[in-house]
């Protein structure tokens, strides 16, 4: 019987290392294609139907970028009642300036959304490292990067309509990685990348890094370093923060609107604590709709319950929000709040899950002794992770299927479009259109355009509909059509599929008594002629008022 000299052991180590990591790069760049192509398909479908979850807010965010990027200044038309500045309903968003740097090179809507989707992707390359390190095995790249690509609710995020806060999913998930790394200069860049998406960030990484142990030999060197680590991360945390209080205060007091910069967070939580009390736990009633941040494996973070932490706190907090604070409890609605709760879920899944599939491999006891099982155990372990694998991607594909996805690996074109793109498409160059808010992403890639119902009268109230040259509105709203045809020199100049284009003189006075606390009707969804669902690919499944 021959045996192995330890330098071939040492060479069978690393090329069996290499085709860990070969093996599981390779899967885990098919199930990133996945996602990116899923996730890029589905938002091009929904955005060419005008099917998106807030039209309107995705029309502010794109004209924000698009007149910074083409005019250097922050502004938008679009929509009414919004701070025309980066810091557009009190958020302060340094996302939202880089995002305008690379706005120029496809401006369009669906352009910001490849670049949230895409930014998310790449939350599974910290991912991923994270779950080498947890399992101590390059198979753990497959473990992390799986367990993140394969999360229905971070998937729901990514088809948030552009929401700066849904860049917290990557920047967080970042952040967690450096907080585990030996050199603080990457922690500092982890805070700077994780208080990029939005202020809620700031306190979040703050916490992230009073809960990290740092992974340290030595039981003295860890206090130390954890030591050094949080006072770092105080320090960048109080300077940005500190920063931001001067360059766009937030106050606390009622007050003029204009020269305050609440939060809805800000604005919940003051009428939980000081008029309704936090028992009342409005989230209560809709359990499936917290459910989906634990499946289809994410719930393995209860073997990791130091990391999840901060995510429970992020969720009982979202339970106390009332009704009629901007926060939708439903995946295919404004659900973008929790996405800061999503990274933590994923570190500690992945960890608690690293750290099941060790014990299953080389059982070992309380007191230190390792049970004998022999080369069973490393079976077993590969056999759970195995039907693990198996049981979770059923389970995505299962809620991709309910939850309308256009399944593939590279973004495909939408089936259908709504004819107001195509009417939009097709105005005069320098024409600046107002329609319906439902459709005010469509002309939010200008530097100004009106919706009918609202901006005209906030924005331009001396000149109401004629701050326009174009109205593009559904044929079927007879009131709202008449209202355009009376403007001097008006006539229709293109028709679609029930939807008209009316143009006047340029410069024409609107003599009309409209007011914005008129009741303006809704338009009715479009839907493809020829028999098409009314749900066309893409689109979300309904949801109801809350």
């Amino acid at each position: 019987m021959t045996r192995s000299s330890p330098r071939s052991t040492r060479r069978r180590d690393l090329l069996d290392r290499q085709v860990a990591t070969g093996v599981s790069v390779v899967l885990l760049v098919v199930l990133a294609l996945w996602f990116w192509g899923t996730a890029g398909s589905t938002s091009a479908a929904r955005l060419a139907v005008l099917r998106t979850i807030e039209p309107y807010a995705f029309a502010v965010h794109e004209q924000l970028v698009f007149n910074k990027s083409h005019l250097g200044q922050w502004f938008q038309t679009v929509h009414a009642g919004y701070d025309d500045a980066w810091t557009w309903s009190g958020h302060r968003a340094p996302s939202l300036w880089l995002v305008s740097l690379l706005y120029p090179l496809k401006p369009s809507a669906l352009w910001l959304s490849e670049l949230m989707i895409g930014a998310i992707v790449l939350g599974c390359i910290p991912a991923a490292l994270i779950g080498r390190d947890a399992l101590k095995s390059p198979w753990g790249l497959l473990l992390g990067g799986g367990l993140y690509l394969g999360s229905p609710a971070i998937m729901a995020t990514a088809l948030q309509d552009y929401q700066d806060l849904c860049f917290a999913v990557p920047c967080l998930t970042f952040t967690l990685w450096t907080l585990r790394q030996p050199r603080l200069w990457l922690v500092a860049l982890g805070v700077v990348v994780g208080v990029l998406p939005r202020e809620e960030c700031v306190p979040i990484v703050v916490g992230a890094a009073a809960l990290t142990w740092p992974v340290h030999p030595l039981r003295g060197a860890r206090r130390k370093r954890w030591a050094a680590q949080l006072g770092l991360v105080l320090l960048l945390a109080g300077v940005y923060a500190l920063a931001m209080q001067v360059l766009a205060p937030i106050t606390f007091q009622a007050g003029d609107a204009g020269a305050r910069h609440d939060t809805p967070v800000v604005n919940a939580l003051r009428e939980v604590f000081e008029t309704r009390g936090a028992a009342d736990l409005a989230g209560l009633h809709h359990p499936d709709f917290y459910a989906l941040l634990w499946m289809p494996l994410l719930g393995l973070a209860v073997l990791s319950p130091l990391t999840a932490l901060p995510a429970v706190g992020l969720v009982l907090m979202h339970l106390t929000v009332p009704y009629g604070n901007g926060v939708d409890r439903a995946w295919a609605g404004h659900a973008h709040h929790l996405a800061p709760a999503l990274p933590f879920l994923v570190v500690a899944a992945t960890e608690g899950l690293a750290r099941l599939l060790r014990f299953v491999a080389a059982p070992r006891l309380p007191g230190g002794r390792t049970l004998p099982v022999g080369a069973a155990g490393p079976v077993l372990a590969v056999l759970l992770a195995v039907g693990l694998a198996g049981y979770g991607g059923w389970w995505t594909v299962q809620w991709g299927r309910s939850f309308n996805l256009v399944t593939a690996f590279w973004p495909t074109p939408p089936a259908y479009q709504h004819p107001v793109w195509r009417l939009v498409q097709r105005l005069p160059e320098g024409a600046i259109p107002a329609v319906s808010t439902a459709h005010a992403v469509a002309v939010s890639d200008r530097s100004e355009s009106y919706t009918y119902e609202e901006s005209v009268f906030d924005k331009r109230p001396l000149l109401k509909l004629g701050a326009a040259t174009h109205l593009v509105v559904q044929e079927s709203l007879t009131d709202v059509v008449a209202w355009g045809m009376a403007m001097d020199g008006a006539e229709v100049v293109d028709r679609e599929d029930g939807y008209l284009t009316i143009a006047w003189t340029p410069g024409a006075r609107d003599r009309s008594d409209r007011q914005r606390a008129d009741r303006w009707p809704t338009p009715a969804q479009w839907a493809p002629s020829g028999g098409a669902s009314h749900r066309p690919p893409g689109v979300g499944p309904p949801v109801g008022p809350q």
